[in-house]
């Protein structure tokens, strides 16, 4: 059908209601403009909508999908990273009230804890450049240190470490199971013991600062030494995670990279203040970035988390907006 004087009451609809404008073929063209370069009141050049209706649902989805997942990523960001000696998480997302009882719950919901960090770590290792990742907590003195792996009681500075902590290993994941290296070193970190200051896991609970570094006399502990090198790990990140009002950490996570892999400052700023939530729990966030709100903040998981922080191009481009939060 043809539409005179661009009358859309006699249109025919679409599914939604929405009026279907007749394409316009070259011959109608030169009829409705005879050799004529100037348009008669009626006869208004034609211009096929470049979007169509479906693609427009497609994009107000996928705007309104960014636009909560902005939110996500924006509610973690404004959050005030505890480290070295502040201890904990906390900031504009998270009451007072709440980091109190989330220090007085950590010890009986460790298990909880775990999960929700090794789902992270999980997710992580899905999409970014890393490959294998653990979590260590603190167990004891160094002088207890005993498992057969490695020189593990024996410090970098020549001391038997026996003033030192002791961390163990909470769990491994890894991106894949099939790589022969990756399961050793996954076997060997289970069993093994980490003191204060040896490698990245033992550098980052001493000084409670990240590391991230692919120097590997650095990042390599005494016990996993021959493990990393077989495994050919190159790259190391370590964060520490500290209980709200500890001033040394709880816990550290790491993981490891097979390539060569340079420090990120905005991915390490996000990966430090998700896990650090992860450990006090998401719940303790009571006032969410209005781009996400309570309600939508409730369905976030730990993937989620892990998923973001992974994601370079997205953090750069919500890093763009440079939106002031209201």
């Amino acid at each position: 059908p043809t539409l005179e004087n661009n009358d859309l009451r006699d249109a025919p609809k679409d599914d939604w209601g929405i009026p279907m404008l007749p394409e316009e073929t070259p011959d109608q063209h030169q009829t409705h403009n005879p050799n004529n370069h100037h348009h008669g009141p009626h006869q208004q050049p034609h211009h096929p909508s470049s979007i169509h209706l479906p693609d427009a649902i497609d994009s107000a989805i996928t705007d309104a999908f960014d636009e909560a997942s902005y939110g996500v990523w924006s509610t973690i960001m404004n959050l005030t990273a505890g480290g070295g000696g502040s201890g904990g998480v906390t900031g504009n997302g998270i009451g007072s009230s709440e980091i109190v009882r989330a220090s007085e719950s950590i010890a009986a919901k460790m298990h909880l804890i775990q999960e929700r960090l090794e789902e992270f770590a999980t997710a992580f290792l899905g999409m970014s450049v890393f490959d294998v990742a653990d979590a260590w907590t603190v167990t004891s003195a160094s002088s207890s240190m005993s498992n057969g792996v490695g020189n593990v009681g024996e410090g970098v500075d020549g001391s038997d470490g026996s003033d030192g902590a002791v961390l163990k290993c909470l769990f491994t994941v890894a991106a894949t199971d099939t790589d022969p290296g990756i399961n050793a070193l996954r076997e060997v970190s289970s069993r093994a013991s980490v003191r204060a200051a040896d490698g990245a896991v033992g550098k980052a609970y001493s000084s409670g600062y990240p590391v991230w570094s692919s120097d590997k006399d650095s990042i390599f502990d005494a016990g996993r030494r021959a493990a990393f090198r077989n495994c050919k790990i190159q790259t190391a990140l370590s964060v520490p995670i500290f209980t709200a009002g500890e001033s040394t950490p709880s816990c550290v996570l790491s993981a490891y990279s097979l390539l060569p892999a340079s420090s990120v400052p905005f991915v390490l700023n996000f990966v430090q203040k998700a896990v650090r939530l992860l450990w006090s729990g998401l719940d303790r966030v009571v006032n969410p970035h209005q781009s996400v709100g309570r309600e939508l903040w409730k369905d976030v998981g730990p993937a989620d988390l892990g998923e973001m922080a992974a994601d370079v191009e997205m953090q750069r481009s919500f890093i763009g907006k440079k939106r002031p939060r209201r």
